[in-house]
């Protein structure tokens, strides 16, 4: 299944699994982040496979979360605000031509490359396509100044959530081998190994895939990946 650096694709395995649940993915709670390590561990893994991309912020340490803010910031400031904007323009035509015009699209040049079968895949996709192009389009982001006011952690919440969900759910539709691969991951056993003081050891076991320990360190009340932290 490919589970190397576990660690880190734990916190971010809501770039890989996904569900469309009505009642939207949550905020995930800090209180079970500190709990049992493999309570907490699977608190991560439940909250990522609902869809919730905020789970890759939210068991950051603040010192990490400062450490990401700041490298958002100066990348903003080395972004040329006329350049970004002016993408951003680009980008809401491209929204509003994908929400009314799909046949036009499909028969345009812009899709001129594609072979037969993916364009029959772009067409059966098509309203996730326009969900996740809309998301980026009315995002904080489409603006230099909303980019550079941008808190990561929201970001991942809201607009971050949307876009991985969607992208998720093509992937899982449309490859066997992927859609496998996030089954296991969610239908994955975690065990706890052994827990001293403020660290901990859990076994992650994923049909597939040969078991995997995970090193934890109990930081600001909560679990976390020490890969996290390297």
């Amino acid at each position: 299944m490919g589970l190397r650096g576990f660690g880190w694709s734990l916190a971010l395995v809501a770039l890989f699994v996904g569900c469309n649940k009505s009642e939207g993915p949550g905020v995930p709670d800090p209180k079970a982040l500190g709990g049992a390590p493999d309570a907490a561990v699977k608190e991560m893994l439940g909250k990522a496979t609902s869809g919730d991309a905020s789970i890759a912020w939210t068991i950051l340490p603040a010192k990490h979360q400062s450490d990401v803010k700041a490298v958002v910031q100066e990348a903003a400031g080395k972004v040329d605000p006329e350049v970004w904007n002016k993408a951003f323009v680009t980008v809401g035509k491209l929204n509003e031509l994908l929400k009314t015009k799909k046949d036009f699209f499909l028969g345009s040049s812009l899709a001129q490359n594609l072979k037969p079968e993916e364009k029959e895949e772009l067409s059966r996709h098509w309203q996730k396509v326009v969900e996740i192009v809309d998301a980026l389009a009315n995002s904080e982001i489409k603006t230099h100044d909303g980019l550079k006011a941008t808190d990561p952690g929201k970001f991942l919440e809201t607009t971050g959530t949307k876009v991985l969900t969607g992208i998720v759910t093509i992937i899982e539709q449309s490859d066997p081998e992927k859609a496998a691969d996030f089954k296991a991951i969610k239908n994955a056993k975690i065990s706890l190994v052994k827990q001293e003081g403020e660290t901990a050891t859990v076994k992650f076991e994923a049909e597939g895939s040969g078991p995997k320990e995970l090193p934890l360190k109990l930081i600001e009340g909560k679990w976390v990946p020490t890969e996290v932290l390297e």
